[in-house]
């Protein structure tokens, strides 16, 4: 946990935050993507995902979150995941979900909660795998798109965003096809 001009960066693991805290950011995530379903059916969406046994994410998925005064104004899930880049087994960091208050936008607390999923970068998982529809914020923090053609599971979507990125930018990584191994994120 980190504060920083008032507000604080706090980040764990899914499994162990309470029903208000997955409220709250939940709350976030639909004023920034709307969602027809309601949000108690989000809600258990999310905790069913992140608990099922043959979910991608496992009980690793870990949940990035600036509060400030009680609010959550950006957020952001990180969870490993096991790809195939030109057919070898690799696991990767998945950065999804990162949105921040549209009224709060300009403040750094979206490169707050990016910053802090990518702390958990490191040993089995050297890069972070994710998609965006705006690069340059991402580029920079270092991090570089990547031409690879996608593939996932028929009748599954794969990324829907227009760019794919990896950080660090520096990281090897080759431009053969790269298979999800299961649903975008």
């Amino acid at each position: 946990m980190s504060a920083t001009s008032g507000w604080t960066v706090i980040s764990g693991a899914q499994r162990d935050l309470d029903v208000d805290v997955l409220r709250r950011c939940l709350r976030l995530h639909r004023a920034v993507w709307p969602k027809e379903e309601s949000e108690d059916t989000a809600l258990a969406h999310w905790r069913d995902q992140a608990a099922a046994a043959d979910s991608p994410l496992k009980s690793d998925e870990h949940v990035h979150r600036v509060e400030d005064g009680g609010a959550v104004v950006a957020f952001a899930r990180t969870f490993r995941r096991v790809i195939s880049l030109a057919g070898t087994p690799r696991t990767v960091l998945a950065l999804a979900s990162v949105c921040s208050d549209p009224r709060r936008r300009g403040q750094g607390l979206g490169r707050a909660v990016v910053l802090a999923g990518w702390a958990r970068l490191g040993g089995a998982s050297d890069a972070c795998l994710f998609q965006t529809a705006v690069p340059a914020f991402y580029v920079a923090l270092g991090s570089r798109p990547i031409v690879n053609p996608i593939r996932a599971p028929i009748g599954v979507r794969p990324f829907w965003d227009p760019v794919a990125m990896i950080h660090p930018g520096t990281v090897s990584w080759c431009d053969g096809e790269l298979d999800l191994c299961g649903p975008g994120w």
